[in-house]
């Protein structure tokens, strides 16, 4: 199974990456980091929040889950 890490996933963009990941590649698992800024929001992965895990966190902290989840790919949507 693909892992993929999506920073800034609450986000407009970041968000609408994981739906269409999500709905293209049902295979896949999604670790999603999110810092919940102003323009983060839960609301934007409500229906599928419970698919996949979702890490609020400063930028840092997603380095250890690369190291740790060993994921595959990034897609960075984090924005400072």
């Amino acid at each position: 199974m693909k892992t993929y890490l999506i920073t800034g996933c609450a986000g407009f963009i970041g968000s609408n990456f994981v739906h269409y990941m999500l709905k293209k590649y049902p295979e896949i698992l999604l670790v999603n980091l999110d810092k919940l800024t102003y323009a983060g929001n839960l609301e934007n992965l409500k229906d599928v929040a419970g698919d996949l895990p979702i890490y609020e966190a400063e930028q840092r902290f997603g380095l250890c889950l690369i190291f740790r989840r060993e994921c595959l790919k990034i897609r960075h949507f984090f924005l400072l």
